[in-house]
This record gives structure tokens, sequence and C-alpha cells, in this order.
């Protein structure tokens, strides 16, 4: 149950190679504002990952790449699209799934703001700090 990668497949009203080159020049340009260029070292994860669009650009610069969701229909759509990458289903508050500072770089985008609560948006939050190994500072692009 393959889907058509060619120029008129649609996924909705997106072209599937528009939809996926959109996230590309997205992670291109946040990590090279954060000074990373392609390669294939380390661990990455995209939180709130949806169907791969930025799972399949990290793996431009990173040797793994993780995406969790909380949708099961999103993990199955991300699997079939991009094999490359691990897409893992966590619909738990936290990310006990992954060792303490198991990702190199944690790419999330659209996503704490759907969180029903403060609360629980604060937690998940917390789950994705203690994930990620945190040398200096890390690269906000466009914080307020």
């Amino acid at each position: 149950m393959g889907h058509s990668h060619g120029k008129r497949a649609q996924f909705g009203s997106w072209d599937v190679n528009e939809f996926f080159d959109s996230g590309r020049r997205e992670v291109d340009s946040v990590l090279q504002d954060c000074g990373f260029t392609p390669g294939a070292e380390g661990k990455a994860l995209d939180f709130g990952c949806g169907v791969g669009r930025l799972s399949r650009a990290l793996r431009s610069y990173f040797a793994e790449v993780y995406g969790v969701d909380i949708s099961e229909r999103m993990i199955k759509l991300a699997r079939e699209y991009t094999p490359p990458v691990i897409f893992v289903l966590n619909q738990s508050e936290n990310l006990s799934l992954f060792q303490d500072n198991f990702f190199d770089f944690i790419y999330s985008n659209i996503v704490l703001q759907h969180q029903s609560t403060k609360r629980h948006s604060g937690s998940l939050h917390q789950g994705v700090c203690k994930s990620h190994q945190a040398e200096g500072d890390d690269c906000v692009p466009n914080a307020p």
C-alpha cells in the first residue's frame, strides 16, 4: 500500500513533492541559522512529527532521526512516506520511552500550542528538555 511520489501525487490539497520540499526548506533555514551543515552524525527528534514532513528533512543532517506523534494515523503515514526515519507513537504526557540526553537536537514546530492546558504543555516541554543533550546554549531562532 504505497503512495505515488510523482509530481501529480496529491497529499490533501498539497502536491507531495512540494509538501516535503517545504519541510526541507524550513529545516535547512533553521539548521543553517544554528550553524549546522548537512552530514550524518548524531540523533535528532521531530517532536509532533505528523506525517514526517520535517523528519525527512532532518535526515540530511543526522545519522538517526526519530519522529514522535500522538496520532496513530499520522505515524502510519509517516512510515509510508519516509521509511529511513524511526517513527514512534507516543500518547503519554512525557518522553520516557527515550533515555535522558538521548538526542543531540530536538525540533518541534506548531505542536505545544495545540495542547489542552498549560500544565500539559509544560510537562511535554520538560520531557523534551530531559531528552536533549544540552551543551551550552540551545539555538532557538525567532524566540521571543
